[in-house]
């Protein structure tokens, strides 16, 4: 409805109305914003200014989140070159093998470098024979000679030379 359609009354409850609006803290910004989404054009330096503010407060904040990102990306890139650094010393490695420690990392889930290049280093290790005392055969003399020698894994063999060996002590020490 236009404006002159309106009551003098009508009109003084509109001015009084705007008022209200405008002296309230509470509702002025949001009054003066509405005016100005309604009269794109209309200058408003109280909107204006604080729009103004926000945005370049929140260009800042962009860029130094994009700033913080890269310093974190180069910090972890310098840590992770480090590492590969010190492993290559450490155990001896090529790039090659610097690069199938990584791998191995990413398969196995190991999170910690030192940890990966162990893990590497050990597998590429063949094992190495050590002579167990278990399995040496020992050459055994026994007492007596040969005369025991012909019972071993025969048992019959071997109870014959006991009682003959015992018969023989038997007699020597009734001196026979």
């Amino acid at each position: 409805m236009p404006a002159q359609d309106y009551s003098l009354e009508q009109l003084n409850g509109i001015v009084s109305l705007t008022e209200e609006l405008t002296k309230n803290p509470e509702t002025r910004e949001q009054f003066l914003r509405l005016t100005k989404k309604v009269i794109p054009g209309t200058p408003i330096p109280e909107i204006d200014a604080k729009d103004q503010i926000v945005k370049a407060l929140n260009d800042e904040r962009e860029a130094r989140k994009k700033l913080e990102e890269k310093i974190q990306e180069r910090e972890i890139l310098d840590k992770i070159e480090k590492e590969r650094s010190f492993i290559k010393n450490k155990y001896s490695l090529s790039d090659e093998d610097v690069s199938a420690v990584e791998n191995l990392m990413v398969e196995k889930n190991i999170p910690n470098f030192q940890t990966g290049a162990e893990f590497f280093t050990m597998s590429r290790k063949t094992a190495e024979s050590t002579a167990s005392p278990v399995f040496e055969r020992k050459k055994m003399d026994l007492p007596g000679g040969d005369i025991w020698g012909k019972g071993i894994f025969n048992n019959g063999a071997l109870r014959d030379i006991a009682l003959d060996e015992a018969h023989k002590a038997f007699k020597e020490i009734r001196g026979e």
